[in-house]
């Protein structure tokens, strides 16, 4: 899983490239059938956050770095 999320965010890594460095933070949850992905992205001096909760981990992952995409 934390392969395939640091695949995951270097998609975004090119959009935000020139805004200069920016750190991210996923914070991952298994609560029953409940899969939880909340991801914190930290630009200069804005901070974007998301969360997605799915079936799958990995669904939940590209649904919470889309919509910090989106952001």
């Amino acid at each position: 899983i934390k392969k395939f999320a640091k695949e995951q965010i270097q998609k975004i890594e090119k959009i935000l490239e020139s805004r200069g460095p920016a750190s991210a933070h996923f914070i991952l949850a298994i609560e029953k059938y409940r899969h939880v992905a909340e991801v914190k992205l930290t630009l200069r001096d804005t901070t974007l956050t998301s969360q997605a909760t799915t079936d799958d981990m990995y669904t939940a992952i590209t649904q919470a770095l889309d919509k910090v995409g989106r952001q």
